[in-house]
């Protein structure tokens, strides 16, 4: 199975034709085909900041020593 993500634009009479390109990988031959239509807007910059809040808690530099880093960065020019 192979997931293609295609953005398409929906016209006003709501008829979409696709032309997709399958990967050389998929065998010729029958298939089944599922179309997922998922509706995007455009996020203003406040969507967009709030997208990332949070994103850097679970990696490794949340977990340091904050005033440690600093001090070696800071002993590291003496």
């Amino acid at each position: 199975m192979e997931t293609i993500k295609q953005q398409v634009q929906i016209p006003e009479n709501h008829r979409l034709s696709l032309e997709v390109e399958i990967p050389p990988n998929i065998p010729a031959g029958p298939a089944d085909v599922v179309v997922l239509i998922e509706p995007t807007h455009e996020k203003g910059w406040r969507e967009r900041i709030l997208s990332y809040a949070g994103c850097l808690a679970d990696t490794p530099l949340a977990k340091m020593d904050n005033v440690k880093v600093q001090r070696e960065l800071r002993d590291e020019w003496d």
